[in-house]
């Protein structure tokens, strides 16, 4: 399955008393909302403090990527603040165009209990307390979230912005809590979803442009990759999401053989013992790399190509512009295949009636969705977007979309 957006995708489907919950919570935070509005300003200014607030994954963090150029292009004064889960605060850290990074371990994004615990609220409100200081003159949710809208009423942001359907799903919302409610935008990509809740702001909606991310603004902390590199990458957030590992090891002794090409594999923290894995059950040892994110954004925009599954690190490559090959399981390819040059996703998932997938639990775990892709298939595309893309020492190319 090549990277094309088919139609709409198949929604996520919430319970009832999820839904009524959400419209409740938007009820009573709307009633006391007088309490907590500040004044908004006749006119915007021409230096705005804009905040984008996105508590889940890494990867969701990253999607917001491809807003920063355009509010700088047209506000070039704008002090940009991100707001995101402390597991992601590296992201942006480093990056130029962000002036400030809050972030808070919120409790509803773990994929456990989403109670949390009493350190982790007052994380929470202290990271509100932040953002309410800053004085935020526009705020924007990229995912028609009540608990994010509900984060941007506390912290004061004059104008709020979002879309009232949660993504790619049936909850609805009434847009209460926002100055500027955005409707459930078509089916699309979520990069294209984040560009599209710039048109307040902007007065449109901005093309894509690749590469987002700008890993040669970091200061590099080790030599360049030379020659045409094979990023790997096993990770991934959910262990349905990933795929097995004697397919690795039939996939990398068979990219091992391909002539002057250099094989490495990447490994965040807390994915060492992963890799180490692998490497010990090879034939030939596989050169690995504990990185940090910084480090990561480094390695894979030397990379000719990235071979890796549905996360973090694979939407770090696409945001860079590096061909990318992912494999898709549970997660809602149309949503986040690669759309960098070259790139290919892999994905079956015909006889799956469960997809799309809620994450919590897998309903076939001994015959998943993932054991559907098999090692020819992706050595082929390997081979294939190897061949296409050419050295990775040549000039990665800007692409519109």
């Amino acid at each position: 399955m090549e990277s094309k957006l088919p139609g709409r995708p198949a929604l996520l489907t919430y319970s009832p008393r999820t839904l009524l919950a959400s419209r409740l919570l938007e009820r009573a935070l709307w009633l006391v909302s007088p309490l907590l509005r500040r004044r908004r300003p006749a006119a915007r200014p021409a230096s705005p403090t804009v905040l984008l607030v996105e508590p889940f994954q890494m990867g969701d963090v990253l999607s917001l990527s491809v807003m920063l150029d355009p509010l700088l292009a047209r506000f070039p004064a704008a002090r940009l603040v991100v707001w995101c889960h402390s597991r992601a605060a590296d992201v942006f850290r480093s990056d130029p165009r962000v002036a400030e990074v809050l972030h808070a371990p919120f409790p509803w994004s773990g994929r456990g209990s989403k109670r949390g615990t009493r350190v982790a609220w007052a994380a929470v409100l202290h990271s509100v307390w932040q953002a309410r200081r800053l004085r935020v003159d526009a705020a924007i949710d990229t995912r028609g979230d009540i608990r994010s809208q509900a984060l941007l009423l506390l912290a004061g942001c004059r104008e709020r912005i979002g879309f009232t359907t949660y993504v790619n799903s049936n909850l609805h919302l009434r847009g209460l809590l926002l100055t500027h409610p955005l409707p459930a935008p078509a089916a699309k990509h979520r990069l294209h979803m984040n560009l599209e809740a710039l048109a307040p702001l902007l007065g449109g909606v901005p093309p894509l442009t690749l590469p987002a991310m700008h890993a040669a603004e970091l200061v590099q902390d080790s030599p360049p990759l030379a020659g045409r590199v094979i990023l790997l990458h096993r990770g991934a957030g959910w262990l349905y999401r990933r795929w097995g590992l004697p397919r690795w090891v039939e996939l990398v002794t068979r990219l091992q053989q391909i002539p002057d090409a250099r094989l490495l594999q990447i490994a965040g923290p807390g994915e060492l013992e992963q890799a180490e894995e692998l490497s010990a059950a090879l034939p030939a040892p596989l050169e690995t790399l504990s990185t940090s994110f910084d480090g990561l954004l480094q390695r894979l925009s030397e990379a000719t190509v990235f071979i890796g599954l549905d996360s973090g690190p694979m939407n770090a490559a696409a945001l860079l512009n590096v061909p990318v090959v992912a494999l898709f399981g549970p997660g809602i390819a149309p949503m986040w295949q690669p759309l960098s040059r070259g790139s290919v996703f892999l994905q079956h998932i015909e006889d799956y009636p469960c997809h799309p997938c809620t994450q919590i639990t897998c309903v076939r775990p001994h015959d998943s969705c993932m054991t559907t892709i098999t090692v020819d298939e992706v050595f082929a595309q390997a081979v294939r977007v190897l061949a296409e893309c050419g050295s990775a020492t040549a000039a990665r190319p800007s692409a519109a979309f």
